[in-house]
């Protein structure tokens, strides 16, 4: 099973449905299965480690069923802790934020209907390019499954089957949505929170040093706090101590390019560097 869900993982990932720190998903997941608990635990019983937007948050929200007995990987406990924490104090105060600036943060039908457009227009050329070949793969992918396999094989087999078919459905409109909603926050927190470098995310760009100013004003402004410092040391620990790599830019050109992808040319970000900054 780790193989098929590592596979139909990478799969989400080049249709645009990634989860970032900052993106529409960030967190849902595990604040979810977080909340689940809180019933079976009398209020009383329960630790507050702090709150957001005035709502407490409990100690027993941060950990998820069988945490310790399924992952020995240090690093891969640490970034879902850090994603569980992000969850439930940043996740609340993006929404608000969004809310409360919709007409900067919110796309228009006319950035909607572009971006669908364009990824209509690309997938119509792949198809006419690829188009044949992907068939041909789908006959002989078809074929080998009727054949005796592997429980391994055949998990592996059925998950190209499945990506060649997604190659050849047309994008839905949800990915114009989901990426140009993205694209317009990040261009936000750039413009008004001091620009910086930006991180690369399958699902789109991020910026990087921006939200972190963004987060620490808002705890400024008590929008939330962690009273725990290890808990709020992991938290931060996402802009403070994680290596990301090549992923993370200072570079001019590539700021520019990430923020005015070609498929939202018509739509850019005027004077990437911004003026009106927040320090």
């Amino acid at each position: 099973m780790d193989a098929l869900r590592r596979s139909l993982t990478l799969l989400l990932m080049g249709a645009g449905v990634i989860l970032t720190v900052s993106n529409l998903s960030f967190g849902q997941v595990e604040s979810t299965a977080s909340d689940s608990r809180k019933a079976a635990t009398p209020l009383k019983e329960r630790e507050q480690i702090g709150q957001v937007l005035g709502k407490p948050v409990f100690r027993d929200q941060t950990i998820l069923p069988g945490d310790k007995a399924r992952d020995d990987d240090l690093l891969r406990r640490q970034q879902r802790e850090n994603s569980i924490l992000a969850g439930l104090f940043i996740r609340p105060l993006i929404d608000k934020f969004q809310q409360d600036h919709k007409a900067d943060t919110t796309p228009t039908k006319e950035e909607l209907d572009f971006t669908h457009s364009f990824f209509l227009e690309k997938h119509r050329k792949e198809l006419e390019k690829e188009g044949a070949e992907w068939n041909r793969q789908l006959k002989e992918i078809e074929e080998k499954l009727k054949g005796p396999l592997s429980e391994e094989e055949r998990q592996e087999l059925t998950v190209q089957k499945i990506v060649l078919n997604q190659r050849q459905s047309p994008p839905p409109e949800m990915l114009a949505s989901f990426l140009m909603k993205n694209l317009k926050w990040q261009r936000y927190l750039y413009r008004h929170y001091g620009g910086g470098r930006v991180l690369f995310q399958q699902g789109g760009v991020e910026a990087f040093d921006a939200m972190h100013r963004w987060i620490e004003e808002q705890e400024a402004q008590g929008e939330f706090n962690i009273t725990d410092p290890a808990l709020r040391a992991m938290l931060y620990s996402y802009w403070t101590e994680w290596s990301h790599g090549p992923f993370l830019t200072d570079d001019p050109a590539r700021i520019e390019a990430s923020l005015n992808p070609e498929w939202a040319i018509k739509f850019p970000l005027e004077d990437v560097l911004p003026k009106d900054t927040k320090k």
